[in-house]
């Protein structure tokens, strides 16, 4: 580059005139007899760098807080009795324990039982002048006994919790009649803190129940304008959990709002004002055929579509699915659940996939392919396989097997038909409804779906009466701008899946089946609701319905359907059950809508057209099974096509059009950046050169990439472990005071990075630049802190000189060294890193040569690599943070779970039917962190493996069995890398458009 060349020839100059201003030679002296000498000794050769110690890895704090014990009966007594039905209700005082626990905090969260007694509900709240106050709830049949029971005060922190005895002598006096209000105000505030779907439904139940004050819930019946009050049962990428809490937040105004009057047409409504892109001229422009996809003739034009090669393989993806998608959606909702998704379709579809994947081998099924018209398979959702057969006898046969299996599970089945554009349609149905198969034949293809719309349009499009998305031009396109990849299985998501899904009649489908579901599970909360009262189950809905925790008005929706519950099983209506939503394109079709449906779809169709691309982007993914050695592995190729105008993607686009060909990671974790010639980075370092150079000179030193990362050594633990904070509490006791002062502390960030095996590696245009630019930060830090910092060569490593830059803060030394290896500025806090890193750049370790042409298959312009070893402690780092993350929703499965076993106290010690029964009330069965069920145990919600807030305990991690040592167990390395490639322009006067690619390989032990 010219401007390397101008710094060379400075410098050059600077030489040459230092050189010409030295003083003339003196005149030579006399010259002298020789005398023996000693030869002169050379310049001391600089230490070689020495490995850093590696420390040993810390060891977490394990156990148990051993809760302590009392031995003297507390006497208390009570302040007020009243009465509230057939049961008696007692408001107590409890001591003051402030000078062990700062505050009255030492109460919060007790677990208290009378002994003899049901198991209602015991609640500590705060009094009316800060006092804590114990609230107990027994049959009016004991109204002249003594109370005895037992008190469990939580562990706070390093604190134990606290056992107590406690007597209260019967109560005398007249009843307080307020004092069932009262009671029931305190048990609003704790169940609305649960923050949970039974928890606001209950809470707002109470409420009403006892005529409590409250604001007043806005209502939309009139039909004004301005109504967004359905926008959050819209949103496509809100968890189920999220949705049904705003449902429970805003139940009474959301209700109002879903009866108004449907008078709108939907064609009326403002739709997302999306373009769709030039897909012939793209096509033609690009210059390649499309690979044909012969089962895409049967999909739906408007479906997404799946593609697999074989059963085989798309059993061995859904496993995958299972195995890492099923946590993923964990994180989408917020906690940890059992959804038994797969299994649920599997038994919907009549079919059994480790039985199909060993019959329906390549010799019976050429081919095969999942379609369906929405995203939501969580809630419910069409599911139709397509399969092309070498041998229709023996499938036949196998799915026979699966499904006489699922029916003989199920109750047994009743078979009917039906008949579409002349095909016949074979159905079997179990009594439950958890079989719902409808299977035909066309041609050369079997059909198998749950669903009967989706089953006769696919029909239609097989036929060749309705449009198939092999004749689309954005699916056409997808097929040829990757056609070169592999792809075992072929996903794709085309631009009128996507008008469909983010469409009113979609959305506004969807919204209604919320609130639908929001009323179905009413009955079965309300009977939870009753045994956190009452302390047992009711016998049956007379009994539920005469306590006034249910209504009438929960027998059946707002349009009118009829809601079949008894207690025990699942609520049943034309709308599904709690755990599977009937289909949306099997429910009646959305021809008008509400004013208040209306105003919440416009509102979303303006955040739509403000959050995404000005275009529909589809997606397409290519997925194929890899193997190397011993390992088996997991290659996936996304592309958005195309993404964003250059000039838009620029913005994401750090590097430029800088590429990057990392050589594979031997182990650790490491981030390559490209960086390009327009690149913002090169920009933005060539200004802070000049800045420091004070001279305004602008040198361009930076090379053609950068990289961060991280050795797999143990002071990663070290430094993650001080850093934690109150985090930590999910992965370690807290510390006792005795453990507090023998281990460090953290104080600052600075305390974290002495000796922390992080690096950086930058590429270099020009070594003298990089000098230069080194040179100018050395003085400009001298002239800002003298004196506060040491600049100085330090040793070497393969006649490379490694420099120190030091210096103290609050007593602790904190060294970065550098070197110039190669053509990299290589740096670290850690001297073994420093050994590493020039070790691979001397070696051409770091990044592939660069190729001439366009970009090879292992270039990216980011790559993200994580490569463990087997027993290192970046491993153990990751099993920390799967931890932590799962922890962070342990509350509201923790709250879920309790909402069950206080709800059904006669089964809260039978594990099996205390989650049969979640799943038929609720929809779901929260699990612990390590997947684990929850249990009521008279000291509290017990996890197995973690205790109670009474007596927590703190396992080693991870827990056997536990997704997070399976996933790590089978987890060997993980590559990334992004990029925005060029598509085809269209003219000179067209901006080029970009594609985003994301390619992933997972290798697996």
């Amino acid at each position: 580059m010219a401007s390397s060349g101008l710094v060379r020839a400075g410098l050059a100059a600077c030489w040459l005139s230092a050189a010409s201003c030295r003083p003339a030679p003196s005149p030579p002296e006399p010259r002298a007899t020789p005398v023996a000498t000693a030869p002169k000794p050379s310049a001391p050769r600089a230490p070689q760098l020495a490995e850093e110690p590696e420390p040993g890895p810390p060891e977490l704090r394990t156990g148990r807080i051993q809760p302590l014990e009392h031995s003297d009966v507390l006497t208390l007594s009570a302040r007020r009795h009243g009465l509230d039905g057939d049961e008696q209700l007692l408001e107590i005082v409890l001591p003051d324990f402030a000078a062990e626990v700062p505050g009255d905090s030492f109460w919060l969260e007790t677990e208290a039982r009378i002994s003899g007694s049901s198991a209602p509900f015991q609640l500590v709240s705060r009094g009316k002048n800060a006092e804590m106050v114990l609230w107990l709830r027994r049959a009016k049949a004991d109204l002249a006994a003594e109370i005895a029971g037992d008190a469990y005060t939580p562990s706070i922190g390093a604190q134990p919790g606290h056992h107590f005895r406690f007597r209260v002598p019967a109560p005398r006096g007249a009843p307080s009649p307020e004092l069932a209000g009262e009671w029931a105000a305190e048990s609003v505030k704790y169940l609305n803190g649960l923050a949970t779907p039974f928890g606001l439904f209950a809470g707002a139940r109470l409420q009403a129940r006892y005529r409590l004050p409250g604001e007043p819930s806005r209502n939309f019946a009139s039909g004004g304008s301005g109504d967004d009050s359905l926008v959050d049962l819209m949103d496509t990428f809100a968890g189920r959990a999220a949705v049904q809490a705003a449902l429970a937040t805003r139940r009474s105004s959301i209700s109002s709002a879903a009866k108004q009057p449907r008078v709108v047409p939907i064609a009326q409504l403002k739709v997302p004002q999306l373009s769709r892109h030039p897909w012939a001229a793209l096509s033609k422009r690009l210059g390649k055929s499309a690979p044909p996809e012969p089962l895409a003739d049967a999909v739906p034009a408007s479906f997404y579509f799946v593609r697999a090669k074989s059963f085989s393989a798309f059993s061995d993806m859904l496993s995958f699915v299972q195995d890492f998608g099923a946590p993923a959606a964990d994180l989408v909702d917020g906690t940890r659940t059992q959804r038994g998704t797969l299994p649920r379709y599997l038994a919907e579809l009549g079919v059994e996939a480790g039985e199909l994947s060993r019959v329906l081998g390549p010799e019976v099924v050429q081919d095969f392919a999942l379609t369906g018209s929405d995203p939501y398979l969580h809630e419910g959702s069409d599911v139709t396989l397509v399969f092309r057969l070498k041998s229709p006898l023996l499938f036949r046969a196998a799915l026979l097997k699966a499904l006489d299996a699922h029916g003989a599970a199920h109750g047994g089945t009743q078979r009917s038909s039906f008949v579409h554009e002349g095909v016949t349609v074979e159905v079997t149905r179990s009594a439950d409804g958890r079989v719902r198969q409808h299977h035909a034949s066309v041609g050369e293809l079997e059909l198998v779906s749950n669903s009967p719309a989706a089953i006769k349009r696919v029909i239609a499009t097989t036929l060749g009466k309705a449009p198939s998305l092999a004749r689309q031009e954005d699916f056409q396109y997808m097929l040829a701008r990757d056609a070169e990849v592999p792809s075992d299985v072929l996903a794709f998501i085309g631009d009128l899946f996507v008008e469909t899904v983010v469409g009113p009649a979609q959305k506004i489908a969807a919204a209604r089946r919320q609130v639908a579901l929001a009323e179905l599970v009413a009955p079965s909360s309300a009977a939870l609701l009753y045994g956190w009262v009452h302390g047992k189950s009711p016998r049956d809905r007379r009994e539920l319905l005469q306590s006034g925790l249910l209504s009438p008005l929960d027998s059946k929706h707002t349009d009118g359907a009829r809601i079949d519950w008894e207690p025990g099983r699942s609520p049943r209506s034309p709308w599904g059950t709690p755990a599977a939503l009937e289909p949306l394109l099997d429910l009646p079709p959305v021809s008008k809508v509400s004013a208040a449906e209306r105003d919440s779809y416009e509102a979303l169709a303006r955040s739509y057209e403000a959050r995404w691309s000005q275009y529909i982007d589809p997606i397409a993914v290519r997925l194929s099974a890899t193997r190397s050695g011993g390992a088996k592995g997991l290659h996936a190729e996304l592309r958005v096509l195309p993404f964003a105008p250059r000039d838009e993607a620029a913005r994401f686009d750090l590097g430029g059009n800088g590429r990057v060909a990392p050589v594979e990671l031997p182990s650790g974790a490491r981030l390559s950046l490209g960086i390009g010639e327009d690149s913002p980075l090169r920009r933005e370092l060539s200004g802070a050169l000049e800045l420091f150079s004070r001279r305004g000179i602008a040198l361009d030193w930076l090379g053609d990439y950068a990289m961060v990362g991280v050795l797999d050594r143990t002071e990663l633990l070290a430094a993650a472990r001080l850093g934690q904070g109150q985090s930590q509490r999910a992965l370690e006791r807290p510390p006792s005071p005795e453990e507090m002062v023998r281990e460090d502390s953290y104080r600052s960030e600075l305390d974290l990075l002495p000796g922390l095996p992080l690096y950086a590696v930058v590429g270099l245009r020009s070594r003298v630049a990089a000098a230069v630019a080194l040179t100018a930060a050395r003085q400009m830090l001298e002239g800002a802190a003298a004196g506060a910092v040491q600049w100085q060569p330090f040793a070497a490593y393969r006649n490379v000189e490694v420099v120190r830059i030091s210096g103290r803060d609050r007593g602790r030394e904190l060294a970065l060294y550098y070197a110039l290896a190669g053509d990299d500025l290589v740096l670290s806090f850690n001297r073994t890193a420093m050994r590493t890193l020039i070790d691979r750049a001397l070696d051409g370790k770091l990044v592939e040569p660069r190729r001439g042409g366009p970009a090879g298959t292992a270039d990216g312009q980011v790559v993200l690599e994580l490569a463990p070893s087997k027993k290192g402690a970046l491993r153990t780092l990751l099993t920390w943070g799967l931890v932590m993350a799962s922890a962070e929703g342990n509350r509201q499965a923790r709250a879920t779970a309790e909402a069950v076993l206080r709800g059904v106290p006669e089964t809260a010690h039978q594990a099996e039917r205390s989650g049969e029964l979640s799943l038929a009330y609720l929809g779901v069965v929260p699990l612990t962190p390590d997947g684990r069920r929850y249990a009521l145990t008279p000291t509290g919600i017990m996890d197995p493996l973690r205790g109670t807030a009474h007596a927590p305990l703190w396992p080693s991690v991870p827990t056997a069995d536990s997704a997070a040592a399976r996933l790590l167990a089978a987890f060997s390395r993980f590559r990334s890398d992004l990029s925005f490639d060029e598509e085809p322009r269209l003219s000179a006067a067209e901006p080029p458009l970009r594609s985003l690619r994301a390619r992933v390989d997972l290798w697996l032990r």
